[in-house]
C-alpha cells in the first residue's frame, strides 16, 4: 500500500465517521468544503450530505488538476444525487477544477430535475473545452434555476 493510499483510506474513514455523526441532522443547512475536496473524496462527502434533509446550500472547491485516467473511474452518482435533493437551493463552486465527467454529472442532475435556484461559479473555476456549454445546455431545460453567476466564458 502506498503512502497516498494510506492517507486516502484514513481520510475516507474520517469522512465516514463524520457522516455517521451528522446523518439525518435536521438543523444543518449549509456545507462548505473550502478547497478540502479531492476527486477521491467527493463521492463520500456527497453521500454524507445527501442524508441532511435541510441542506440548502453547498460550496465546493477542488484544486486538483488530474489526468483523465485517474478520475475516469470516479463514481459521480452521489454527487448527482446530492444535486437532486429537494432542499438544496444554492450550489457554489469556488476554485473548482471541472472535468468533462463532472460537467456531464451536473448537466444530468439539472436535466433530471433539481430544486436548485442559484448556481455560482467563481472566476477561479477551470473548465475543460466545452465544459461550460455542457452545463449551459442543461440549464436551458431546467425550470428551477433562476440565477447563474460566472458561467460565461
Amino acid at each position: 500500500m502506498s503512502e497516498h493510499d494510506y492517507v486516502h483510506d484514513e481520510e475516507i474513514e474520517e469522512i465516514q465517521g463524520l457522516a455517521r455523526a451528522i446523518h439525518g441532522h435536521p438543523m444543518i443547512s449549509e456545507f462548505s468544503s473550502d478547497n478540502g475536496l479531492t476527486f477521491a473524496n467527493l463521492g463520500p462527502w456527497c453521500s454524507a450530505l445527501v442524508t441532511l434533509p435541510s441542506l440548502e446550500r453547498v460550496k465546493f472547491g477542488i484544486q486538483e488538476p488530474e489526468t483523465e485516467d485517474r478520475h475516469a473511474l470516479l463514481n459521480l452518482e452521489p454527487f448527482k444525487e446530492l444535486l437532486r435533493t429537494p432542499a438544496l437551493r444554492v450550489v457554489q463552486f469556488d476554485d473548482f477544477y471541472f472535468t468533462n465527467e463532472v460537467c456531464y454529472a451536473i448537466a444530468n442532475a439539472l436535466e433530471e430535475g433539481s430544486s436548485i435556484t442559484d448556481m455560482i461559479f467563481d472566476d477561479k473555476c477551470v473548465f475543460p473545452d466545452g465544459g461550460r456549454a455542457i452545463i449551459a445546455n442543461a440549464l436551458k431545460t431546467n425550470a428551477s434555476v433562476i440565477k447563474v453567476t460566472g458561467l460565461d466564458p
